[in-house]
């Protein structure tokens, strides 16, 4: 199982994002303000200072008005990048917490998969690492119960049968082999 593999450059990427998006905006009312001022400024001395007269007044409202729209046009998608961007944590985040909790209550058969741009999932794939551990210790632990059961039921049978003391014996030491072993299941899951 791979480890470490969210995305690469997540907060760059972002912040990259958001300034193209901040220049993109800034060039737009820019290009507004230029569009919006007369190409021709008059023929004569007279008709120039006339014209930069009205564009004095004119052009004070068009620039904000020009402005306060490319705030806005800005403020709106950089919102959006940024509701887009958070639920690549948001959602990864709470299906991590759902599945950490049903590991907690003993259902480790979790596999947790996210959608390819979706950011945590090196967690994700410790979370299901953890699980897969956790349950090969389980594993192991029943089937040395499952030894030991049997081994026990053998020595109530040798014991009823009336059986020598070697083959008793024998029957024990096998018991306490696997006592042993579900101690050293249950060491690993503690450290």
């Amino acid at each position: 199982m791979q480890t470490f593999s969210s995305r690469p450059f997540y907060r760059t990427q972002l912040f990259f994002l958001t300034l193209l998006i901040v220049v993109f905006g800034a060039a737009l009312a820019a290009a507004g303000v230029f569009l919006a001022l007369p190409r021709d400024l008059g023929d004569g001395y007279g008709a120039v200072l006339s014209t930069v007269k009205v564009l004095e007044k004119a052009l004070l409202g068009k620039a904000v008005a020009i402005y306060a729209v490319m705030a806005l046009f800005i403020a709106g998608t950089v919102v959006l990048l940024h509701l887009f961007y958070s639920h690549r944590i948001a959602g990864p985040a709470y299906r991590l917490a759902r599945e950490a909790g049903s590991i907690g209550q003993g259902k480790l058969k979790c596999e947790i998969r996210f959608r390819r741009k979706d950011s945590l999932t090196d967690m994700a794939d410790s979370l299901n690492q953890a699980a897969e551990r956790y349950r090969d210790r389980v594993t192991e632990a029943r089937d040395a119960l499952s030894i030991i059961e049997a081994k026990t039921e053998s020595v109530a049978h040798l014991i009823q049968r009336g059986e020598g003391a070697p083959a008793v014996e024998q029957a024990l030491r096998d018991v306490t082999g696997q006592l042993q072993k579900i101690e050293s299941v249950i060491a690993e899951v503690r450290t």
